[in-house]
């Protein structure tokens, strides 16, 4: 089952209490700390910053260094990216993070967000977000193939065909229980757990390049900036550490300027 935050069974917590636990729970061991004396130098620090925040890895530092220095131009200024920020790793691999759509992605997998039901928006009266864009664009074979395989439970992938997008695969990563029940909420763990089946299946497709969404932070309500950070920081260490025939991860960021077919995120 994924893990449901604690300060959502208990909202007496106090935030930073609330990721440390969830840290702490992760399902994914390298998303957990990696050491007693990490467990006892964050609770020493009560006071300072997110313990998702922290990572003793040296070989990630000049790449998050980079990245805080950009992010508030990923999150607030996004017009001003008017390149692709690329992040080059060993191997030829790279993270590029964009400011487009994701319809127009040309990459071997495009990742959408969606609940449960794979409704896609079209429950919706004013269908929105990433899901919704590439349903319409994809065409209604995309739609049947992604049906056979409901319900899903949160935190899993279903692989369809890409349709008439300009990608071989769509990976539907599952953000929300259903299109209205989301007793499962987007958060730091859900994410990283979709985010790893994507590699899994990546690996299994041999698939080299994949374009993510700010994944759960549309109907989902997950914090952009808290999905930014979780998505860069996982990316970054796959690329840099990882056992995968990945060679190029773009985080996609919504612009209204990018076309009538861009939405929101997803």
């Amino acid at each position: 089952e994924p893990l449901t935050p604690p300060i959502a069974r208990n909202p007496n917590l106090s935030p930073r209490l609330g990721e440390f636990l969830e840290r702490c729970l992760a399902k994914s061991p390298n998303e957990r700390f990696q050491s007693f004396d990490e467990v006892c130098q964050q609770l020493e620090q009560s006071a300072l910053g997110s313990p998702w925040d922290a990572w003793t890895d040296e070989g990630l530092a000049p790449y998050l260094t980079r990245y805080q220095q950009r992010r508030a131009i990923y999150l607030e200024r996004r017009a001003e990216l008017t390149e692709p920020d690329v992040y080059e790793f060993r191997g030829g691999r790279r993270l590029v993070v964009v400011a487009g759509n994701m319809v127009h992605q040309k990459v071997d997998v495009l990742v959408s967000s969606e609940d449960g039901n794979l409704t896609m928006g079209e429950t919706l009266p004013n269908p929105q977000g990433v899901a919704a864009s590439l349903r319409r664009a994809a065409g209604p074979d995309y739609v049947r193939e992604a049906r056979r395989f409901i319900p899903v439970r949160p935190g899993r992938v279903v692989v369809t065909p890409a349709g008439n997008l300009p990608a071989r695969f769509v990976f539907h990563g599952i953000t929300l229980e259903g299109p209205v029940e989301n007793r499962v909420c987007p958060s730091r763990d859900l994410i990283c757990e979709i985010l790893a089946s994507c590699f899994y299946l990546a690996d299994s497709l041999y698939v080299q390049t994949m374009a993510f969404p700010l994944l759960g932070t549309g109907t989902g309500g997950f914090s952009q900036e808290v999905c930014l950070d979780t998505m860069f920081r996982y990316l970054a260490r796959m690329l840099l550490r990882g056992l995968t025939s990945v060679k190029e991860t773009r985080i996609v960021l919504y612009v209204p300027e990018a076309g009538p077919a861009d939405v929101r995120e997803s």
